[in-house]
């Protein structure tokens, strides 16, 4: 798995340096990126957001639930509904009702995991809101 920003490698470069049994992500942070992203052919998996601001990427204004909204109506009857696409960004426990509510169905998280207590006890939260 590699997965590429905005300003990294094309993803047609990732693809011929990495060759086709990698999977290629690519972050995107407005419709118009999601939307070429998804009909890239050489990526696999989109991420959407930052959702909140967060000290994993200083300085990288958030996008909002809004824009998960849209991503999901993007995905939706389109061609682009086999894409995978996740939510990313200052998203908990506390935060995933909504992120859900927003039409995402998977998730990256960072700090929610590493900085809690119980890492374990996390991530088992996480998921199982998700579950349900």
């Amino acid at each position: 798995m590699f997965h590429i920003g905005q300003h990294d490698l094309s993803p047609a470069q990732a693809r011929s340096l990495l060759g086709s049994e990698v999977l290629i992500g690519r972050s995107t942070h407005d419709l118009d990126q999601a939307r070429a992203a998804v009909e890239d052919p050489e990526v696999d998996y989109i991420c959407t957001g930052l959702l909140w601001e967060t000290p994993t990427k200083p300085g990288r204004p958030a996008t909002g639930r809004g824009f998960v909204r849209d991503v999901s109506g993007l995905m939706e009857g389109s061609a682009a509904a086999g894409t995978p696409w996740f939510a990313i960004g200052g998203i908990d426990v506390d935060r995933l009702p909504e992120v859900l509510n927003a039409g995402a169905s998977r998730i990256v998280v960072v700090r929610s995991i590493t900085k809690a207590p119980d890492p374990g006890v996390a991530a088992r939260q996480l998921r199982g809101l998700i579950r349900d």
